[in-house]
């Protein structure tokens, strides 16, 4: 699979405006943006303007006929993405979807064992741990920096999707068939899910509780010509949810994700130790740390954290998830690994998700049988 990607990308909504496509075609470092697929003409004379040298199509099929073509991007809405990666797959195509692949385990299960029996890659976001800090506050909760770690607490929350302006309608998220019934879920505490897992590993059970707690949504900053604002009320959907997890070694997890937070505080990961403590904003640029174990004793007290050459500079501020995920998914052709965020990682993730959503159904903790070994070759 090494060489060259060929790359269609299909969906071309607000995610792939402010996350993917500007920085995607780089046929000199190996990825190149052969195709840009979308249903709605403004959307897809948008992404032609935005990669002159793409071929636009509104039909998924003449991606998936094109021999060249050896990579798919699904930058779809949540529950689009399984049934697109399954026609890929099937068409021989590596497939890499944004948020989630699926939010049913047993859908996720059956794409994992076709890419399996394929020959093929399959990744999914969200790929935050392939940011260079990430990577380097892994080393140090791993390596004891905090003493053992104990627990850690995870925020991930906003407003809602109708808060700020959109290209495009928001009032999706609110609606289970598109986003599910508890969308923080797959939209927001997956960083959570996605980043602890990397650090601890396979997570051991989950429990969770949910409510609905804004009733009505005013939808009004669309930027499409011609929309007109109205109120949804949100209809079997969730908007504020907790998780727990527990993963081994005796390590306890919270992860609070929900589309109801007013003021802004920016998401946040936490970690405690039996030496110290550790927390580290999404953006990874600010980490502060308080230890009683050299060399992280000095300065006494919470402290920053000096990341000097270890944020990767430019690529990495920001959104520019293009070119973050593409380079590594070339690499991982290239040296013949599994991606960090590749398929049996990707199946543990949808599997807490799937357990998350269960046990706010039930009121039960769920036990979890997914594992996921990192390959050796990236080192970590």
């Amino acid at each position: 699979m090494a060489g060259k990607m060929k790359i269609g990308v299909i969906g071309l909504g607000d995610i792939a405006e402010v996350a993917y496509l500007d920085n995607l075609n780089n046929p000199r470092r190996g990825y190149e943006v052969a195709y840009v697929c979308d249903i709605k003409p403004e959307r897809l004379k948008w992404g032609q303007g935005v990669v002159p040298s793409a071929t636009a199509t509104d039909d998924l099929d003449d991606i998936l006929k094109d021999k060249d073509v050896n990579w798919v991007f699904i930058l779809t809405p949540l529950l689009e993405h399984a049934p697109i990666a399954r026609k890929a797959l099937k068409a021989g195509k590596n497939v890499y979807t944004e948020k989630p692949l699926s939010i049913d385990f047993d859908e996720a299960a059956d794409l994992v064992a076709l890419s399996r029996k394929k020959g093929l890659y399959l990744a999914s976001a969200p790929m935050m741990l392939l940011y260079p800090a990430y990577g380097h506050v892994r080393g140090l909760l791993r390596g004891g920096a905090l003493g053992r770690v104990t627990s850690a607490r995870v925020l991930v929350a906003h407003g809602g999707p109708n808060t700020w302006e959109f290209k495009n309608d928001p009032g999706w998220y609110f609606k289970a068939k598109m986003a599910s019934t508890l969308p923080p879920l797959p939209d927001l505490a997956i960083y959570g899910f996605s980043y602890l897992s990397h650090v601890f590993g396979p997570a051991k059970s989950v429990s969770a509780m949910a409510t609905l707690t804004v009733k009505e949504r005013l939808i009004d900053k669309v930027a499409s010509k011609g929309f007109k604002p109205y109120t949804i009320k949100p209809r079997g959907i969730k908007d504020n949810v907790v998780v727990n997890i527990e993963y081994g070694n005796g390590v306890l997890a919270s992860i609070v994700a929900n589309f109801t937070a007013g003021g802004y505080w920016p998401d946040r990961f936490e970690f405690y130790g039996l030496d110290g403590t550790l927390t580290m904003p999404y953006r990874a640029g600010h980490v502060m740390i308080q230890s009683n174990l050299p060399p992280h004793s000095k300065p006494a007290g919470l402290h920053n954290l000096n990341l000097r050459g270890k944020t990767g500079g430019k690529k990495y501020e920001g959104v520019n998830w293009g070119p973050i995920i593409a380079e590594h998914l070339k690499k991982a052709a290239d040296i013949g690994a599994e991606p960090l965020v590749g398929r049996d990682f990707t199946l543990h993730i949808i599997e807490i998700i799937s357990a998350a959503m269960k046990a706010v159904r039930t009121g039960q903790t769920q036990k979890l049988t997914t594992k996921f070994k990192h390959d050796k070759a990236w080192g970590v």
